[in-house]
């Protein structure tokens, strides 16, 4: 046996059975003791069973808002037959025997807090020190785990809430800041500059969902972006789950050297394209790009690795591709897949407003197939309640010829500031990024080329863009 574990062998855990009396006790007698402290403790922070219980009650009788007092808990508890599990009326009264006021109620119960944190530290330490002893555990990944489970114990604790006079302070330097950026692109920019005007560029800690069909060009434009941001020496992450590291280098050495994919594979190339693949080589090493390839990704495992890349390798932006192969740990938890999705989501969302950053992952159609004429809207998403809740913008990319579309009707304003109906053509190349949800841009449609064989999106000059994206609609011909 270790010293550690003979260390604490015969002591208990850290608790305080009679700060916990008095705080139920002061809850239940002042009218507005629970509201004080109901964001600071819940029932699992209570070392004793019955405490844990009685403020479970009280809890529901707030929510409910009801009175919180001795005979409403009792007759709650009575009504969810739990009073004689802890112990009957008598129990009841005799938590508010010790208390004279509910002044420090706030100050007693964030020293509960802090002792049921040292409890959880105590539990998570105990049960990491026992795996450490086992063989053939990999100590980075076990490393990094229980660090990120011992950050989550700590998050737990309700943050200061910030005052609007201050919040109004900083946002004023933040928009002093921006006016003085000669560029109108507040965020990181995106490769297709129209796509700028709509988004301002990516943003911290925007949430950004691109869907599309399936060949329809999702992991093309997540590496354009990639590429272009660590051009400018942004670093970058990418989880790619369904393509590996080399793979992903492929079809980029594919749009550098206008060369299909196939041949990049087969290295059937002339020397003067090896010569420029060889400086580019040279380009790659100087950018700041991190792959992770392992598939079996679980969220948990996700954000405990995007947390060390920004620490370790200062990290700006994180890519995924895709989000329905990220998984959780404990599937036992969840009802279905889409409850999954769902926690999968919130917790990304989390990630990226705790290390302000922005994420962008890629994301599943369900519905549509090839050549259903009309365009992509948010309830196309897999699992598309808590994608389209949870993300700050939602993009879609169309290729019109993918569908069978040849050309498409919309309304666009004259001179005279009059409607008018006209018609674009597309070719093989066309690509349409419909912009459904942009939270603090502009939503509406840019137009670039998607060169597929060169594993290329395209910017397209001013004169071929879609102006005025606020003013279009879609007909009924041809979507």
């Amino acid at each position: 046996m270790n010293l550690i574990t003979l260390s604490m062998e015969g002591k208990l855990p850290p608790q305080a059975i009679d700060l916990e009396e008095i705080v139920i006790g002061a809850a239940m007698l002042e009218k507005t003791a629970f509201g004080k402290v109901s964001t600071i403790l819940d029932k699992k922070d209570f070392y004793k069973e019955q405490h844990g219980i009685v403020w479970d009650i009280m809890s529901e009788l707030y929510n409910e808002n009801l009175p919180i007092d001795i005979m409403s808990v009792i007759e709650k508890l009575r009504s969810k037959g739990k009073l004689d599990l802890i112990g009957g009326a008598h129990f009841i009264s005799q938590l508010t025997i010790r208390v004279a006021s509910a002044a420090n109620i706030e100050y007693h119960s964030t020293i509960i807090k802090q002792l049921s944190l040292q409890r959880n530290i105590i539990e998570l330490s105990t049960d990491y020190l026992n795996k450490a002893w086992q063989n053939g555990i990999d100590p980075f990944e076990f490393s990094k785990e229980f660090a990120w489970k011992l950050e989550n114990i700590t998050s737990s604790l309700t943050p200061d809430m910030r005052d609007i006079g201050k919040v109004a302070k900083l946002t004023y330097s933040m928009m002093r800041e921006a006016s003085l950026n000669e560029s109108d692109i507040i965020g990181y920019p995106s490769s297709i500059s129209a796509l700028n005007d709509k988004l301002l560029g990516y943003s911290a800690p925007d949430f950004t969902i691109v869907a599309a069909g399936t060949g329809e060009g999702k992991s093309t434009f997540m590496l354009n972006e990639v590429k272009a941001l660590a051009k400018q020496g942004i670093p970058c992450a990418v989880f790619s789950l369904e393509m590996n590291d080399y793979q992903l280098l492929w079809k980029m050495f594919s749009s550098d050297l206008d060369i299909d994919v196939k041949s990049i594979r087969k290295g059937k190339m002339d020397e003067g394209r090896w010569d420029s693949l060889s400086d580019n080589v040279k380009e790659y090493a100087k950018m700041p790009v991190y792959f992770y390839d392992s598939g079996g990704l679980t969220i948990e495992k996700f954000c405990g690795i995007v947390k060390e890349a920004v620490r370790k390798n200062g990290v700006k932006m994180v890519f995924i591709d895709y989000i329905q192969l990220l998984m959780v740990q404990n599937t036992k938890e969840f009802g279905n897949r889409e409850a999954q999705v769902n926690f999968i989501s919130k917790r990304i969302k989390r990630l990226a407003r705790e290390l302000s950053i922005p994420i962008m992952a890629l994301s599943q159609l369900s519905r549509l197939e090839k050549g259903t004429k009309r365009k992509y809207k948010l309830s196309d998403l897999r699992e598309s309640g808590a994608l389209e809740q949870d993300s700050d913008n939602v993009i879609f990319l169309y290729n019109p010829s993918y569908h069978g579309v040849e050309e498409m009707e919309f309304y666009d304003k004259n001179e005279n500031g009059n409607y008018e109906k006209q018609t674009i053509t597309f070719d093989h190349e066309d690509c349409l990024i419909l912009i459904e949800k942009c939270r603090l841009g502009e939503t509406g449609i840019v137009r670039c080329k998607f060169k597929g064989q060169f594993s290329r999106h395209e910017d397209l000059p001013n004169n071929q863009r879609i102006q005025k994206t606020e003013d279009f609609s879609f007909t009924d011909r041809p979507f």
